[in-house]
């Protein structure tokens, strides 16, 4: 009896794995710098030409609630500073706005990003905390305070956690617009845009430190 184990066939396909050498697999990134630049300024010029065409539909004339002055300014740029500690808290959060922004923000130039920031500053308190609180809150404050807040929420619903933080820091920016002494929505647009501008500064280090490390 003859144990000998046959040689494979030498016409023998091998294994589908056996064809190609493992490499590592790249994947575009979600949005380019130039659809970040793009989208981001048309979205932001468009929410404040949403913000005049509604203020001078409800008589809110958010303009008139912007009174520069240093002092302001500066408070804006202490009240974010609880902000972005809640950001570097939120990891899941941080990291997923990292997964969809990340590769074009690292590409963008730091004035780029100081632009975006700026028009979502302005752009966005002027519609929700310039225009959409005050008249809502002509029904009754509680409808203006929160029903403005869970339209920004909404409108930054990129998960339910995130929609809840959102509206979270929505109603902070209302509290540094108008519970602060004499009312001046310069501080809430200082706030948001500085939050915004760290934001994008710290993921796109991270970002460029990530593609570093891959090779990329």
């Amino acid at each position: 009896m003859n144990d000998a184990v046959d040689p494979p066939a030498l016409d023998a396909e091998p294994a589908d794995d056996a064809l190609v050498p493992a490499t590592p697999q790249t994947e575009d990134p979600v949005l380019s710098r130039r659809d970040l630049l793009r989208w981001g300024i048309i979205i932001e010029l468009g929410t404040l030409s949403v913000a005049i065409g509604l203020a001078f539909v409800s008589g809110q004339h958010f303009w008139k609630g912007i009174q520069f002055n240093w002092s302001d300014i500066a408070i804006g740029c202490l009240a974010m500073l609880p902000m972005m500690a809640v950001f570097f808290k939120a990891h899941k959060l941080r990291e997923l706005v990292r997964e969809l922004f990340g590769p074009a923000l690292a590409k963008a130039s730091v004035g780029e990003l100081f632009l975006i920031a700026a028009l979502a500053g302005l752009c966005e308190e002027s519609l929700f905390r310039g225009v959409l609180e005050p008249w809502l809150a002509n029904v009754h404050w509680f409808v203006g305070f929160f029903g403005a807040n869970l339209l920004f929420g909404l409108a930054h619903a990129a998960t339910r956690s995130y929609f809840l933080l959102a509206t979270i820091f929505g109603m902070c920016l209302s509290l540094l617009a108008w519970g602060i002494g004499e009312p001046n929505l310069l501080r809430a647009i200082v706030c948001h845009a500085v939050y915004d501008f760290l934001a994008f500064l710290w993921l796109a280090r991270i970002q460029r430190r990530m593609d570093a490390g891959t090779g990329r």
